[in-house]
């Protein structure tokens, strides 16, 4: 199984793949819709990705959801910036 992360700021996200326990770098992805699909061309079935949850995450997690096994949408939120994990299947 390989993790695929988006760090989503912005216009850009930033691209890290987790496979076999290696870290790497997956440079960025723009984020308009002709971009993200671009980029579903790289991603496995099998595949899991995480992003954090943002203003644009639901538009992001619509292009993504056919190419991939797994969404993951992470937030930050309340006073003491406690993480929260929900799944998005």
């Amino acid at each position: 199984m390989r993790i695929v992360g988006l760090d989503v700021s912005g216009s850009v996200a930033e691209i890290a793949y987790r496979e076999d326990g290696v870290l790497q770098a997956g440079g960025r992805v723009g984020l308009r819709r002709d971009e993200l699909e671009r980029f579903t061309a790289r991603l496995c079935s099998t595949d899991h990705v995480v992003l954090e949850a943002t203003g644009n995450t639901a538009a992001i997690v619509n292009v993504l959801r056919p190419h991939v096994a797994r969404r993951d949408c992470e937030s930050t939120a309340g006073p003491a910036h406690r993480r929260s994990t929900r799944q998005d299947r």
